[in-house]
């Protein structure tokens, strides 16, 4: 750059002869060119400034300044040179041990006047820092009142945000869509919507016998069916050759059916 300021056809070299010999073999410095031009060569280099991947190239009082290290990251046949952050702020609403701790706590400790804030929300925040590729600097602020209770609704806070106070929020915040008109909102990684919780009122009859109702008729009768028929079969068996089942028809029926039933309803 310097010798096109002064010009390539005007670069011309003289040379001066020494009369001195020597037996021995040495080099003759004296015989190496010298620029006439020289005065303007270096003239054009001092006032010759660049930037470059080195740095800046900036001559003063024929020497070469300092240049201010930078870290840059190269990667493949591009470079980029990362902005200098500033800690990031992180807006978190108010939020006690009493109202759902699982999603968010926030406590203030005033010996060290930092706001702690720990649950689930800021457990997906902290992984989403972690496998950032650089080190990202932040700190907690709590949206609160001076007595500790929050210094406003939901709304608010995403105003906060808007209006440059904080520089993100973390927290159990609903994606609507007035919100989305002011801020930017992250993927949700919770389910949205409302439950409620309410006492049913039973209305079913209560009384000894609700044990009968999963019975159907069908059931009854065959039951009643297989207790007679095997009562019976007992007696047909037993009256010729046992005396238990001989006497009156009225004791020969109850003591079949007893017999009957026992079996079927205890264990023996």
């Amino acid at each position: 750059m310097a010798i096109e300021k002064v010009g390539i056809e005007n670069t011309k070299f003289g040379y001066n002869e020494s009369n001195t010999s020597s037996n021995y073999y040495m080099p003759n410095f004296e015989k190496f060119g010298i620029a006439q031009n020289g005065e303007k060569l270096s003239e054009a280099l001092s006032n010759t400034s660049f930037n470059g991947l080195s740095g800046d190239f900036n001559v003063v009082d024929g020497k070469l300044q300092a240049s201010i290290f930078e870290i840059i990251n190269v990667i493949g046949d591009m470079y980029s040179i990362p902005p200098i952050w500033k800690k990031l702020k992180i807006g978190v609403p108010a939020r006690h041990a009493d109202n759902y701790p699982e999603f968010l706590r926030v406590t203030y400790d005033h010996n060290t006047n930092k706001t702690q804030a720990t649950g689930f929300c800021i457990d997906v925040f902290k992984a989403a820092v972690d496998i950032l590729p650089y080190n990202l600097q932040y700190e907690f602020f709590q949206f609160a009142k001076a007595d500790g209770e929050m210094a406003g609704t939901y709304n608010e806070l995403i105003t906060q945000l808007y209006d440059g106070k904080y520089d993100a929020v973390v927290g159990d915040v609903t994606i609507i869509a007035n919100r989305s008109n002011y801020v930017d909102f992250t993927m949700p990684y919770t389910e949205s919507g409302v439950t409620m919780v309410v006492s049913m009122k039973d209305n079913r009859k209560k009384n000894a016998w609700t044990f009968l109702k999963p019975l159907t008729w069908d059931l009854w009768v065959a039951s009643v069916g297989s207790f007679v028929l095997f009562g019976f079969v007992v007696w047909n068996l037993e009256h010729k050759i046992n005396d238990d089942f001989r006497g009156p028809p009225s004791y020969q029926i109850g003591t079949s059916l007893w017999f009957s039933f026992s079996t079927m309803v205890y264990a023996h």
